[in-house]
Order: structure tokens, then sequence, then C-alpha cells
């Protein structure tokens, strides 16, 4: 036989082999015998004995060790009541809410309220928001019966405090006909197209932070958590606003506040608006909520800048820990001039702001897990008692 034969025989043979071992190859249930996806570890769920507020359980099931540190706060968070209870509880539970949150366009702030209801406008809101909605050119203001005073009311606080004002440029009040001319940014398809984003970011920050089972210190944290996270600071960007923040990812300090203002809003929890300066002279805005009888600052265009909104040195903070920076005290949007916000002194959250890095808020779990700036470690934050414990 010669070299060229023997080659020749070789090859044949070794096409035969792949013909047979390809299919095989190819249609088996792992040919490349790849390693699994991996899977993110869930965190453990809180386990509830009869009569104790809701507390982590380690992995593994072991008892949960002695806390490390200890901020109980002086008053139990719970929702307020016009009546106390008469017999009270060992530890006080906010009530859930039994439904989720989702968008709501004729929500009011209080002082709103009462601004609307002087005027005999309050009837009038959810109409002249749907005209809005609706792309209308006029709104038709003597035709639900409120006098040209009212109107220019209506007008003012909506352009003031609502986050569709990002679709005007212009609302003029006739007095004569009775009418509000509206002049609007987009065409009506393009506006339609952009309010239901709008709105479709709105529910989905709701159902990430204000779940049924949360209460509303949780949804406080994780909002303010979530708004810090949900853009960049952009003077320059077409909407700086609480439209620009969720949609587009941008806005400058007013339009954060706002954006944590208006969802706090749709969960049924009222906060402030506070307007300052920095130390340097700058404008700043940031937000002002009660909590158990107690004022703090929240400032969610900080936390970002600060760091990126992954942890909370700018949730809960007192006086003295914003005197550093902004000269004190702010003055309240919405109410008579000159109306100063009211004293922060509660440290409640000083240890928070303190350790916590890499938040991760929980409502249905009334935690927050962190890992400590101190010593590297895991740490999880019961929003109910006030304890921090490892984790």
């Amino acid at each position: 036989m010669t070299k060229k034969s023997a080659w020749a025989i070789a090859a044949v043979c070794a096409m035969c082999l792949c013909v047979i071992a390809l299919p095989a190859f190819l249609f088996s249930a792992d040919p490349w015998q790849s390693a699994p996806d991996y899977t993110i570890p869930s965190l453990p769920p809180f386990q509830t004995p009869q009569g104790v507020s809701p507390t982590p359980t380690p992995q593994g099931g072991q008892p949960t060790p002695t806390p490390l540190w200890t901020q109980a706060p002086t008053t139990p968070l719970a929702t307020p009541s016009p009546t106390p209870s008469p017999t009270p509880e060992v530890t006080a539970q906010a009530t859930p809410a039994q439904q989720q949150y989702t968008y709501n366009a004729y929500a009011l702030h209080g002082y709103m309220h009462q601004a609307l209801e002087g005027c005999d406008a309050l009837e009038a809101w959810p109409s002249f928001v749907d005209a809005i909605s609706r792309h209308d050119v006029r709104y038709d203001y003597g035709a639900q019966g409120i006098s040209e005073h009212a109107a220019r009311i209506m007008v003012e606080l909506f352009r003031q405090e609502h986050p569709l004002n990002a679709f005007l440029t212009d609302a003029v009040v006739d007095g004569q006909e009775g009418m509000i001319y509206l002049d609007y940014r987009y065409s009506k398809g393009v506006q339609q197209i952009n309010l239901g984003r709008f709105i479709s970011r709105v529910d989905q920050a709701l159902a990430a932070c204000a779940p049924p089972e949360a209460d509303p210190l949780d949804i406080m944290l994780a909002l303010h958590l979530y708004v810090a996270r949900a853009g960049q600071y952009n003077a320059k960007a077409a909407h700086t606003d609480c439209y620009g923040l969720l949609v587009n990812g941008t806005a400058v300090c007013y339009g954060f506040t706002d954006t944590l203002r208006f969802l706090l809003l749709q969960c049924g929890i009222e906060s402030d608006k506070l307007l300052g300066q920095t130390v340097k002279g700058e404008a700043h805005g940031w937000n002002l909520v009660e909590i158990d009888g107690e004022y703090y600052h929240l400032d969610p265009t900080w936390e970002r800048s600060a760091n990126r909104g992954t942890g909370l040195a700018m949730f809960g903070l007192t006086d003295a820990a914003r005197s550093v920076r902004l000269v004190l005290p702010a003055t309240r949007v919405g109410y008579p001039e000159n109306t100063v916000q009211p004293p922060c002194t509660s440290e409640r959250f000083a240890q928070l702001q303190l350790l916590a890095a890499r938040c991760t808020v929980v409502p249905e779990h009334h935690a927050v897990y962190f890992t400590s700036r101190v010593d590297g470690l895991n740490y999880v934050y019961n929003t109910r008692t006030g304890s921090i414990i490892p984790f």
C-alpha cells in the first residue's frame, strides 16, 4: 500500500467518526457541561413569635445574637390615630395599608387642601387636573362655579406643586370669559406617551417601596434611597423637576426634593419642602418629615452625591448635623411668609447615618440590611424596634 493510499484511508475513517459522534454531541442535554447560573441568595424572612415584634433570624436558623447596638426609639412607630388606644400595647405596630398604592393625580398636600377649600375650588381641582392630562387648550372655570380669584389660586398651586406642570408652558386666567387658557410643551400625542411613561415610573416606585405590609417609616426609608438612586444632578437638562427625574433621570435639588415629596404624598405621608442656603451662599432644597412627633431632615440630592444613594448619611438628620453645610433655620414652602422650619433635635437615626453603607431596604420585612462602615460586617436595622443586629 502506498503512502497516499494510507493517508486517504485515515481521512475517510476520521470523517466517519465525526458523522457518528456529532449528532450525539449536539443533541445531548448539556454538551459543554456548563456550570449552573449563579443565583443571588435571597434574604431570610422575619420570624414573628407571638407577641414579639418581627426580628430577623440569621442563615441556618440559629438564635439571634445579642444586639451589637441598640437604638430603641422613645416612641414606637405607629400610624397616627385621632384617639389613643385605651390599653397601651407592649409594642405598638402601624396598621398596614390594605391595598397597593398607585398613581393618584389628585393628591393634595395639607396646605393645598386648605387653600382650595378656602376659595371653594376644592371640587374643581380634579376636573382641572384632568383637563391638563387630556391636553385641553382651555378650561371653563366659570362652568365649575368658581371665581377668578379661586381659578388663579388653583393655577398657582398646580404650577408650584403638581409634577404634570412639566407639560405646561403657560396657563392664563381670563376673568372676562371665565376661562383658563393652557399652552403645552408637547403635542397631544407626545404628551400622552410621556404621561404614560411618568405614571408607569410612579407605579414602579410605589410597588418597590410601599408594599401593603410596610409601615410609614419603612416607606420613607425606601423612597429616600429610591429617589437618591433615580438619576443624576443636571441643571442643563430639559426637565430638572419630578417628571425629569423619574422619566429622564435628570434633576436639580428641587427636583429630587419634589420627587420624594410627591411619592410620599402618594402613600398618604405628608412632608414639607425646605428652601435655604448653603454656608457658601448657594440655594438648596430638601425635605422635612415628622416621625412620632419629631421632625427630621431628609436630603436625597446630597445622599446621591455623598454615596450614590447607597447609604443613609442624609436620612433623619438633626439641625446640628445640617448646620455644618447649611444656614438654618430654613423656610417651609406653602406656609405663610417667613415661616421657618420646626427644630430637629432627635438623634434617633444617628447610628444609621454613621454606619450604614450598601443599604437594601425591605419594607415588608421592616428592615434595612447594610454593611457597616466601621467593621465591614453585615447588619440589619429593625424599623419597629430600632435595634441593629449582626446578620
